[in-house]
């Protein structure tokens, strides 16, 4: 079934099925330890601080969410690990912004089901486009 979890941390040891199961993960930080997978279950990332920004790729700075620094971070590395899964970043209640900044190439998830679900923004110095891409 699907299943939501809220923590100030959360770290997984291995690759992580999805399946058909939805799972949400309301937290400030993580450490991924393999893949996500699933056929059509979604994997929805949201800090548990509803005020905390989001930034996706390797390319941010300090100054990249508003002029400061991003209250999470989450590497390219990171982001390839979840490009087959169905993903969505930010929910209907957090209120930071998402900053888009890979420094390799624009990553594009293989999975019409990903979006981020608030505000975005790119990072002004590599002129990426604002959203997550989607193939």
């Amino acid at each position: 079934g699907n299943t939501t979890l809220s923590a100030s941390a959360i770290t997984t040891s291995s690759t992580t099925a999805l399946g058909s199961n939805n799972l949400t993960l309301q937290v400030n930080s993580f450490t991924f330890g393999g893949a996500f997978s699933g056929t059509t279950g979604v994997l929805a990332i949201a800090p548990l601080t509803t005020t905390y920004s989001m930034g996706l790729g390797s390319g941010i700075t300090s100054t990249s969410c508003g002029g400061s620094a991003c209250s999470m971070t989450i590497s390219d590395a990171t982001l390839t690990s979840l490009a087959n899964v169905g993903v969505q970043f930010g929910s209907s209640t957090t209120t930071g912004v998402i900053v888009y900044a890979p420094t390799s190439a624009p990553i594009h998830w293989n999975d019409a089901r990903s979006q981020c679900a608030q505000r975005q923004t790119a990072h002004p110095e590599d002129q990426q486009p604002p959203a997550v891409g989607l193939n």
